[in-house]
């Protein structure tokens, strides 16, 4: 539905200054070439070789440019809206650019970049969308890794080659969709082995075809092809590039740069232009066409030409650039023309400038939508399709999230609940309006919902789908079954999912789960088919697969494993049931022998003897097994050289005795160890005697004692001998050395030294050899050297042959150095330190004053004065003090004294009487006045304490008298 509107007013919800047909500039352009343009988020986008206004990604609003991020690295050569989203290639690679890991393409979402993939190996020149995928062409040889031949085609999850590795020769530089095939032209040669495609090839999805079977040009191109357009007012293919003359239906024809193609038929533009062509873009409906020309068909035109379609002529656009247009756009209305320009119209214009024309003629308004019918909850995108460059859109959305719109392309507009809806556009430019309108269908999204069910192996099952409306359409997977309800017998657990379509909209897809329980079997083990009476047997349980309920008969035990003690033969049954599958019955058959007893008597005996053992059964024909040995007789003689115990064990009817024992005890001949000591002298140790068996008596030598530790304290080293008895049988003895080793003494002399000095301990043993352990410190050495800061004791510790000494004591006086600050006053230098002896010295040459040995010191006149000080032996001098200006005088047409300088709080000053009536002037070593003082009197005291210490000079007014002065 079309409504024409005529206006005579420009109307536009966009600011547009009107202004004469001229170049005009763009916010200051930019520093450098552009390449490419494009219209994304309602803005121009506008890439190149820039980095000012931004990183090679400029975006344009209509009155200012803004930036993406930190843009691209090196060179921006295209760009492209998809999936709402801004794609820009180029020469830029990681290492080189703020777009991380984005190999000659990245893509900016509003906020931020990110790769596609692993990217390319070379140059990226070109974008395109086909099939709704976007493809990317250029100089590159791999992408994400693999050999692809300069174009590829995103997946959604990595680059494809589209056709062989080895396809192309060289550069893709432009792409497009036309009559739903994409079309590529470049630089290239024989693509794929064809000799005819040349410059110009398509793909028809499964070949790339060209020359006069695939594009209508006999032979190819014979050069370069720089850019494709479809002009959306005839629907026309548009080329341009470096060609001149074309082979058409056998005629070859001067085309010189641009040609126009039909579908079926290529035609020139009048006789083309001089040079070639980088760029074509519709505009008012006439075609603009930019490149590195001066001429189009004999007409004067710079780097830029329009031809009118209606009178098939050529005409100039200003007096156009100084340098070559490489991209061209429609914004808001607006022509842009980028390049490598720097003037347009003889007007600064930095690599791009615009050009407004009053449209002709009214819009002609046009919807493009993805899809006329949605299911709710689904969105529809929207765009301009209008003819004649309308500057302003109205839309209207009744129903969806978003209502109006006044961007020349909406995008997606969401509709949340189900209807009818009549989405509205109105375009206009300054010769009027036109409304056109369109209906979408918001359908109702169905649920369904399938029930599960739980079978046996072998049985079958039935699942219902139930949907929340009818009258749609079922889809089971898997089977492919398209009714309500199926019936399955699956041998294992399976889902079955089923999506419900009505209207067109497909329900979430719901499963039903069909859980197969097998049929279990069992077996039953036991641990032994025949046991003795009073014996156990263990019955287990074995199923096919666990996790069932067990019935064991006889006990009605429920358990896998059951242990029992039949007094007689018995047969048990065990049932198996596994999720409702019972599995057949399984039994065993448990036969009882009767159990005999049997005993032995136990014996002890002398190491060397022999002694019977016999076996008592309590009934006999059975057979016997002794161990050790492995003896078959009821009785066996045994002679152990130990202590051992023998069993035998009964067998009768297959049934074995418990074991009875027999322990056979050997009174062996006996030893005795005892240990051997080191001890120091006048120290003690414990001897014990461990025998190899207890019971007997011990007898020690010397001494007498008849424990098994006796406690020595020898005063040399001695040996100490026991004797151990036991059961009459033998004698055994063993000897104990105990070596006394000498405990050795030390001793550590005293020293006396200043604060700040050293010395050395010495630590003097009676036995050398040994080792020394100093407190504190821990130093290890005879001699140790200290620091100490006062008087401190040191320790230490001499250890020979395992003995230690008593702790030695050394203690090191330390005498305080004197103090050696000396005070000034009236020109008198005093020592701070008392009770000490005094030498002062003349600082000039460090020589001694001779009598000046007391603590005060009244030099004879100024200079540097220093003192030596004795305190308790130690030495120190004190730093050089200086007296100055014991008295100073400057005569000049009189006398002018002040003292004392240097001064504390005060200072006297006389002077010539003249000079009354005259102004004194101190000032402080910057200049600064600190104090002006009119002379009344000859004599006078100037108070100095708000003065600083430091440097001051005194001046008497227009006497040309200065003396300097120090404040202490």
């Amino acid at each position: 539905m079309r409504i024409s509107i005529l206006s005579i007013c420009f109307i536009s919800v966009f600011s547009i200054t009107c202004y004469s047909q001229s170049w005009q500039d763009v916010g200051g352009g930019t520093n450098n070439s552009s390449h490419g343009m494009c219209l994304w988020d309602n803005k121009l986008v506008d890439v190149g070789s820039f980095n000012n206004p931004c990183q090679r990604v400029a975006l344009w609003d209509g009155t200012s440019w803004s930036c993406a991020g930190g843009g691209v690295g090196l060179v921006g050569r295209d760009a492209i809206e998809w999936n709402g989203n801004l794609v820009v290639v180029g020469d830029f690679w990681n290492n080189f650019q703020p777009c991380t890991d984005c190999n000659g393409i990245g893509v900016w979402d509003g906020t931020s970049w990110t790769p596609l993939g692993t990217g390319f190996n070379n140059d990226v020149l070109c974008l395109a969308i086909w099939n709704g995928d976007l493809i990317a062409g250029g100089d590159f040889t791999e992408a994400d890794g693999q050999p692809c031949s300069r174009i590829a085609r995103w997946d959604g999850t990595t680059w494809q080659p589209i056709g062989g590795p080895t396809d192309f020769d060289n550069d893709i530089r432009c792409m497009i969709e036309y009559d739903g095939e994409l079309w590529v032209g470049g630089d290239f040669n024989n693509v794929a082995g064809c000799s005819a495609c040349d410059g110009l090839v398509k793909w028809d999805g499964t070949n790339w075809v060209g020359g006069d079977s695939g594009v209508d040009i006999q032979g190819g191109v014979d050069s370069t092809v720089r850019v494709l357009y479809v002009n959306p007012n005839d629907g026309n293919l548009y080329m341009g590039g470096h060609f001149t003359d074309l082979s058409i239906d056998g005629v070859t024809t001067a085309f010189n740069g641009v040609a126009m193609y039909d579908g079926s038929v290529w035609t020139p533009l009048g006789s083309g232009v001089n040079s070639y062509v980088r760029a074509i873009h519709e505009y008012n409906g006439n075609l603009i066409v930019g490149g590195d020309f001066n001429s189009a068909s004999g007409t004067s035109a710079n780097k830029i030409a329009k031809w009118n379609p209606n009178t098939s002529t050529w005409s100039a656009m200003g007096s156009g650039m100084n340098d070559y247009v490489k991209s061209a756009t429609v914004y808001n209305g607006v022509f842009y023309a980028g390049g490598a320009f720097t003037s347009a119209d003889g007007q600064p214009r930095e690599y791009i400038a615009s050009w407004y024309e009053v449209p002709s003629v009214p819009p002609v308004a046009g919807i493009n939508s993805s899809t006329g019918s949605v299911c709710a909850g689904s969105c529809i995108s929207f765009a301009d399709f209008s003819t004649n460059t309308p500057t302003s859109w109205t839309w209207s959305f009744p129903g969806a999230s978003v209502t109006s719109s006044n961007l020349q392309n909406p995008g997606s507009i969401c509709y949340p609940n189900p209807g009818t809806y009549t989405v509205t556009l109105q375009a206009c430019n300054g010769s009027g309006c036109d409304v056109e309108t369109m209906n979408v269908t918001i359908n109702s999204t169905p649920t369904v919902t399938v029930n599960n069910a739980t079978i046996c192996e072998g049985e079958s099952a039935t699942l219902t789908a139930t949907p929340s409306s009818g009258g749609g359409t079922f889809a089971w997977s898997p089977g492919g079954a398209t009714t309500s309800s199926i019936t399955v017998n699956p041998t294992g657990s399976t889902s079955y999912s089923v999506v419900y379509t009505l209207n067109g909209c497909a329900s979430i897809s719901s499963a039903g789960n069909v859980a197969v329980n097998e049929v279990p079997s069992v077996t039953v083990s036991s641990s032994s088919s025949i046991i003795c009476s009073g014996n156990s047997v263990t019955l287990t349980a074995t199923p096919s697969v666990g996790g069932g309920t067990y019935s064991w008969s006889p006990g009605g035990a429920s358990s896998t494993v059951i242990n029992e003690s039949p007094s007689t033969t018995t047969t048990y049954t065990v049932s198996y049931s596994l999720n409702g599958c019972d599995a057949p019955d399984a039994n065993a058959t448990i036969t009882v022998n009767q159990t005999p007893s049997v005993s032995v008597n136990d014996e002890t005996i002398c190491d060397g003897t022999t002694v019977t053992l016999t076996a008592i059964p309590s009934a006999g024909g059975g057979t016997y097994l002794w161990n050790p040995g492995g003896q078959t007789n009821q009785s066996i003689d045994v002679n152990p050289s130990s202590s051992t115990n023998y069993s035998v064990v009964y067998t009768l009817n297959g049934c074995e005795s418990t074991i009875a024992t027999s322990d056979v005890t050997v009174i062996a001949q006996p030893t005795v160890d005892v240990n051997d000591e080191t001890i120091c002298s006048g120290n003690s140790v414990l001897l014990t005697a461990s025998p190899s068996s207890g019971g007997g008596s011990f007898l020690w030598s010397p001494g007498g004692e008849t424990t098994s530790s006796i406690n020595v304290n020898p005063g040399s080293t001695s040996t100490f001998t026991v004797t151990y008895t036991v059961n009459g049988c033998a004698d055994a003895t063993d000897i104990s050395t105990v070596i006394v080793n000498e405990t050795p003494t030390v001793s550590v002399n005293n020293e006396t030294l200043c604060a700040g000095e050293s010395t050395a301990l010495s630590a003097l043993p009676s036995v050398i050899g040994g080792t020394y352990l100093w407190s504190p410190g821990g130093e290890t050495s005879a001699n140790i050297l200290v620091s100490p800061s006062s008087t401190s004791s040191y320790s230490v510790v001499y250890t020979l042959n395992g003995c230690s000494s008593a702790a030695a004591m050394g203690t090191v006086t330390v005498n305080p150095m004197p103090d050696i600050t000396v005070t000034e006053n009236n020109f008198v230098l005093s020592s701070n330190q008392t009770g000490a002896a005094y030498q002062w010295l003349d600082c000039e040459n460090m020589s001694e004053i001779t009598g000046e040995t007391s603590a005060n010191f009244n030099p004879a006149g100024d200079g540097d004065y220093a003192v030596v000080i004795t305190l308790n032996g130690c030495v120190d001098t004190s730093a050089c003090s200086t007296i100055y200006g014991m008295q100073i005088k400057n005569i000049e047409s009189g006398l002018l004294t002040i003292y004392p300088n240097p001064f504390h709080d005060s200072f006297s000053v006389e002077l010539n009487g003249d000079m009354i009536g005259q102004t004194m002037i101190i000032s402080d070593a910057s200049g600064k006045v600190v104090a002006q003082i009119i002379v009344s009197n000859a004599h006078f005291i100037v108070s100095a304490e708000n003065f600083s210490p430091g440097v001051y000079y005194a001046s008497v007014q227009n006497s040309g008298l200065t003396i300097r002065l120090i404040k202490l």
